[in-house]
């Protein structure tokens, strides 16, 4: 059954990328700590198109299951495949696996990098504030008469 090592290769070649994805996270995540912004700027212009090519593999993936006849749902594949008594359909459930966990990885990094970017943020307000000679305790009143901070949370409330 040669559709199951073409199957096979374009899953291998999915996985592939995603061990290059989880590298450009790591790379991301250091210039995120060190705040070396040219690199950084760099590095999510690779991530985009990286995730541009994965999209892209998925979607092939997926066009040549349909041309086969078979579901293209990770979950439904494995079942499909575990009942073949096929090598390369043993081997394409080991490797789509190898994938899935790939890319659970490279989604728990993004993350990892989206808490950085969210404290850094809270951070430069914070620092933003001190130098506008802004206290915390200071309020704002409105319109109504009702106050709220007078910090950059206001600020970003309003734009």
């Amino acid at each position: 059954m040669s559709q199951y090592l073409t199957l096979l290769k374009l899953i291998q070649a999915e996985y592939r990328l995603g061990l290059t994805l989880q590298d450009c996270l790591v790379n991301e995540r250091q210039q995120l700590e060190s705040q070396d912004l040219a690199l950084l700027q760099i590095s999510l212009c690779k991530k985009a198109e990286l995730l541009t090519e994965i999209e892209a593999a998925r979607e092939t993936r997926n066009a040549y299951l349909a041309r086969i006849g078979v579901v293209a749902n990770p979950e439904e594949l494995i079942v499909h495949l575990e009942k073949l008594e096929d090598s390369s359909a043993t081997a394409c459930v080991e490797a789509l696996q190898e994938c899935q966990e790939s890319f659970n990885l490279s989604k728990k990094y993004n993350e990892l990098n989206g808490l950085l970017i969210v404290n850094s943020r809270k951070r430069n307000a914070h620092k933003l504030d001190i130098l506008k000679g802004v206290h915390e305790e200071q309020k704002i009143y409105n319109a109504r008469g009702q106050t709220s901070p007078a910090g950059s949370q206001h600020s970003r409330k309003l734009a």
